[in-house]
């Protein structure tokens, strides 16, 4: 994907998530004793909503393959129809849109009887977090990645501007798992590995070998 089209989807799921957010406010405000699944799903979504708008900055900052790269098609698709269905459950759930086809006194003894109900089940509630939570790790790999491409550009002389090292550094770290280092070649590990802090005790040990005088036995 190319970096414009890259922007243009991630901020239509933001607008989405506002969408969500606000019909999900509803139900925070209304109904009583929330499940605590309720409320973790808010929680993820929310948690979701700020990636997505670090993810759009990047994006932005640094508007080339360097980035876009990082994400695929099937990220923003598969997130995107996540998003769309829980959106459908609260519009179908909404009573405003169920009672906006009624006459103003009908809509006033609908609302009267008709008390706001989440729509998920326990078990769905309890899916929609997996899934939300699944969206979160991809799109936080994939910006991982990106501010990691963007730094090769840099270490390669083609872009310096004002590059924040320190945050940089801190995305090195969290990519020194497994499942995040399998995805960069030989020469992206040795990067990192240049940049990432090591164990200081451990040069010491390699300097004192170097020193020590053979036949000694120091």
């Amino acid at each position: 994907m190319d970096s414009l089209s890259v922007s243009a989807s991630i901020s239509g799921l933001i607008s989405i998530l506002d969408l969500i957010d606000g019909k999900s406010y509803k139900y925070v405000k209304e109904v009583r004793g929330s499940t605590q699944e309720f409320k973790k799903l808010i929680d993820e979504m929310t948690d979701l909503y700020g990636i997505l708008n670090q993810l759009r900055l990047v994006v932005s900052r640094f508007d080339d393959e360097s980035i876009s790269s990082a994400i695929q098609f099937q990220h923003i698709d598969i997130c995107r129809t996540l998003l769309d269905r829980i959106k459908e459950r609260l519009d179908k759930a909404d009573r405003d849109n169920i009672s906006s086809q009624k006459s103003a006194i009908g809509r006033t003894i609908s609302n009267l009887g008709r008390a706001l109900i989440w729509p998920f089940s326990v078990g769905e509630t309890k899916a929609l977090i997996d899934d939300v939570t699944t969206q979160k790790c991809t799109l936080m790999l994939a910006l991982q990645v990106g501010g990691m491409n963007a730094l090769f550009d840099a270490l390669g002389g083609r872009r310096i501007q004002g590059l924040n090292l320190e945050t940089i550094q801190v995305n090195v770290l969290g990519l020194r798992n497994d499942k995040s280092i399998s995805m960069l070649n030989q020469n992206q590990k040795k990067i990192i590995e240049w940049i990432a802090s090591y164990d200081p005790s451990q040069r010491h040990q390699e300097i004192a070998t170097k020193l020590r005088q053979s036949g000694t036995g120091r």
